[in-house]
């Protein structure tokens, strides 16, 4: 059975000099696993004297003697499919697409295949993630196309001009109808308020806003409050399902940099309905 890898390879005299051969020469892995792994993102090369890796996906990139190759594998990484991934909105300088679960919104050392920036950045000429949601979580998610609208979308973000709203359904029913969540998280000011929308059978659906973009923050917050999201893998107790983390990006609201047109955008109850699955 296949070990996980995590390997940073000196190119030296004698090695092969090409990327797939040299792996193969170094690591204990089938050259058919390097090449999938490789074409999924997990080898990365950092040429002599210059400064940064990038990832290589070609089994037959010609490498040199100085160079370092990056070589990570995990047998228990699926890269998810990217079916019904789609764009929602869109002008010539960014889009908003409606996340699949279980995509990734950028790859790690270990590969990029079915991530938001990787799919979009074969769709378009350039792609860059403004934002991030959790794998588990679907939705509605920012990426610019190039580094202007990167730049000046990241501002709004970072200044909070961003109108977020999530759709979840939580355990059991909270005393208020709305309420404001304002404990810190890791040592921060953090804001997220919630409204009752729909109850069901000793759960409630609620409408979220956050006002601060905290690690986990809707998730945190509504375990903190003791109403843990559906289907949290990580956070509450009494909670877990097996149709997976019951929570959703579903409304976003900002004014376009460039155009300064307000920006609308919303999924509606139909695509909700295939997040939300109580």
């Amino acid at each position: 059975m296949s070990k996980k890898i995590s390997k940073k390879l000196k190119v030296k005299e004698g090695d092969p000099l090409v990327a797939c051969d040299f792996v193969s020469s170094r690591v204990e892995l089938s050259k058919e696993k390097i090449k999938k792994a490789m074409m999924n993102g997990s080898c990365w090369l950092k040429k002599q004297n210059k400064k940064g890796t990038n990832r290589i996906r070609k089994a037959k990139t010609p490498i040199r003697v100085g160079d370092t190759v990056e070589f990570y594998f995990d047998p228990d990484i699926e890269f998810p499919s990217s079916e019904g991934f789609e764009v929602v909105f869109e002008t010539k300088h960014f889009g908003i697409w409606n996340k699949v679960p279980g995509m990734l919104s950028q790859g790690t050392r270990y590969g990029d295949a079915g991530s938001v920036l990787k799919e979009v950045s074969s769709l378009r000429k350039q792609a860059f993630l403004i934002h991030r949601l959790d794998r588990e979580v679907g939705g509605l998610i920012v990426v610019g196309y190039s580094h202007k609208a990167a730049t000046k979308l990241s501002e709004l973000f970072r200044t909070d001009a961003v109108v977020k709203k999530y759709r979840c359904w939580v355990l059991g029913i909270p005393d208020e109808v709305e309420g404001v969540i304002e404990e810190p998280l890791d040592g921060k000011e953090s804001k997220t308020s919630y409204k009752i929308i729909d109850k069901f059978e000793g759960k409630a659906c609620l409408e979220i806003r956050i006002y601060t973009g905290r690690t986990h923050q809707i998730r945190r917050h509504l375990d903190f409050l003791g109403h843990p999201v559906i289907g949290d893998p990580r956070y509450g107790r009494g909670n877990k399902d097996e149709r997976g983390l019951q929570l959703a990006s579903y409304y976003l609201e900002f004014e376009d940099p460039f155009h300064k047109r307000p920006v609308q955008v919303s999924l509606d109850e139909e695509v909700l309905s295939n997040f939300l699955s109580i």
